[in-house]
């Protein structure tokens, strides 16, 4: 009996058969935020060797580039922290799905 599906249940609105609900452990959101995340971190790699080479021709725009290095950085450590924050709440609303589904057999 653990190896088949829940039962369907009957809505109380509309009294049709409802098929139980599938949820996804990983959510796609999380991957593009990861992918954001290590687009910040390459950017970030380039924003520093522009950097050091202003620094060596003695332009004035390396407070700039030190800006663009500091938004980079904080981007990336966002964009990580939203990925990790999405799959941890989709990790619980999976693992509340399945508790659901062992109380109702």
């Amino acid at each position: 009996m653990s190896d088949q599906e829940p039962p369907l249940l009957k809505t109380q609105t509309t009294g049709q058969i409802e098929e139980p609900i599938k949820i996804s452990r990983r959510s796609g959101w999380s991957g593009f935020f990861i992918f954001l995340g290590i687009l910040a971190v390459l950017a970030t790699g380039v924003s520093i060797i522009a950097c050091i080479m202003d620094v060596q021709s003695d332009s004035s725009e390396v407070s700039f580039d030190v800006t663009l290095i500091i938004v980079f950085i904080a981007v990336s450590i966002q964009s990580f922290f939203f990925a990790f924050l999405i799959n941890v709440l989709t990790d619980i609303r999976w693992f509340l799905k399945e508790l659901t589904d062992k109380q109702g057999r």
